[in-house]
């Protein structure tokens, strides 16, 4: 899963960060769904729980035999799900960067101090 990380974001569905995080920037600028990169390790952050909440209402029914009839069952995601989660940093042109790294994650510094924020 780590080998696709800097990749895997051309091919997957996407999922906006949730209207309820926010940044206020020093100029006085609030932007809406977005959100600083330490909640993606905060598990009190909720930050993919809308997520989960949607990927597990398109997973297809499971099957289970009840009296020798086959039932569908909606399935679900296990408590603790196996992932790997890739921050992307978006600019103001479109231009998406995985953040994957330490040094990537000091380009993303470098690039929100040139833009004052």
């Amino acid at each position: 899963m780590k080998s696709l990380a800097r990749t895997d974001h051309l091919t997957v569905k996407r999922y906006q960060v949730p209207s309820r995080f926010q940044i206020s920037y020093t100029d006085g600028t609030v932007k809406k769904n977005l959100t600083q990169l330490n909640a993606i390790n905060d598990p009190n952050a909720n930050l993919f729980e809308d997520m989960f909440a949607n990927l597990e209402t398109e997973l297809p029914p499971g099957m289970r035999i009840q009296n020798g009839d086959f039932i569908d069952e909606p399935q679900k995601l296990p408590e603790d799900p196996l992932c790997v989660i890739t921050m992307l940093y978006e600019d103001e042109q479109g231009n998406i960067t995985p953040v994957a790294t330490d040094s990537d994650r000091e380009w993303v510094k470098k690039q929100e101090n040139l833009r004052g924020r």
